[in-house]
């Protein structure tokens, strides 16, 4: 399970940075660590076979990624569907939507399902969108998937936390990846980053919510790449001009924020949340400059203590 983070502002820190190539996307595979770095390639060159270690410590060879077997593919399906509440006894043959936490009330969450589709995908570089994942039934379906997936052309990104440039390319090659089903696999290109860093921006983004009741100064609607605007996670008028970022006043602000995030609207938008975050990253966004002492910390931490 990924836990729920806060992030600053919209953009303020993105998933993907493309460094030495000029495609990228959202929802591949852990970034890789290559050491030795491969040698340099030129946009659309074939790359050889290269070993190195991911941001997880598991070792990584694009040999071995070129070959998907099927028993691979029903184990990472299978641990998948563990990680949702299923048990060892899942069959192909079972249905997606009868997964626990996919469903809200009869009707089942398309951002809890794709957020599964994904979660099975993460390892061999696939990043479906919300059509392609509605394509899946069963999960037999997502193991031929997974399967077929060494048929598909791998991408490279080689890539660095300190590069914004996937600002600009972020859109279009979303829909790249979404048409083409080719494979992504990032490579870290800079061997100054620190391997934390490395994986706080590899699995930054996932759901991304804005918990502000006023749109962040200064931020246009389509960079801000939010799934959700959660403004019933925010505190009220009243609540936010009392606390007014004064540190005196932090300890009362989080007692009276939190006996606002009890009303129906506001919890059922946190148990929401929390199903995401079992198959995914669930990012907090805010536009505060203090950094510790805000709205989206409490959030946070109330997401964090629910069961």
């Amino acid at each position: 399970m990924s836990l729920t983070r806060a992030v600053r502002s919209p953009r303020a820190l993105a998933a993907w940075f493309p460094a030495l190539v000029a495609i990228t996307a959202v929802g591949g595979s852990s970034a890789l660590a290559a050491d030795p770095r491969p040698p340099a390639y030129a946009i659309g060159a074939q790359v050889a076979d290269f070993e190195a270690t991911d941001t997880d410590g598991k070792a990584f060879s694009l040999a071995a990624a070129r070959a998907v077997s099927a028993e691979q593919a029903h184990a990472a399906v299978l641990a998948a569907a563990k990680e949702r509440g299923a048990t060892d006894a899942a069959k192909p043959a079972d249905p997606i939507d009868g997964l626990p936490g996919l469903k809200k009330g009869d009707a089942v969450d398309a951002d809890a399902r794709l957020a599964f589709v994904r979660a099975v995908g993460r390892p061999y570089g696939l990043m479906p969108d919300a059509k392609a994942a509605v394509g899946f039934a069963t999960l037999g379906d997502l193991e031929k998937w997974v399967a077929d997936a060494a048929k598909a052309p791998i991408v490279l990104v080689f890539w660095s936390p300190k590069c914004p440039a996937v600002k600009l390319y972020r859109d279009r090659v979303d829909a790249l990846f979404a048409e083409t089903g080719a494979r992504l696999y990032l490579v870290a290109s800079n061997h100054t980053d620190a391997l934390a860093d490395l994986k706080a921006a590899a699995d930054a983004e996932g759901y991304r919510v804005l918990v502000d009741r006023l749109w962040p100064r200064g931020v246009r609607k389509e960079s801000a790449a939010l799934n959700y605007w959660a403004k019933e996670l925010s505190p009220s008028e009243g609540l936010r001009e009392f606390y007014h970022h004064d540190p005196k006043r932090w300890k009362t602000f989080q007692a009276r924020f939190r006996e606002e995030l009890k009303t129906p609207a506001a919890l059922k938008t946190l148990s929401r949340l929390r199903e995401l975050s079992k198959a995914g990253t669930v990012t907090l966004v805010f536009g505060s400059r203090e950094p510790a002492r805000n709205n989206a910390a409490v959030v946070k931490n109330v997401l964090e203590t629910l069961s």
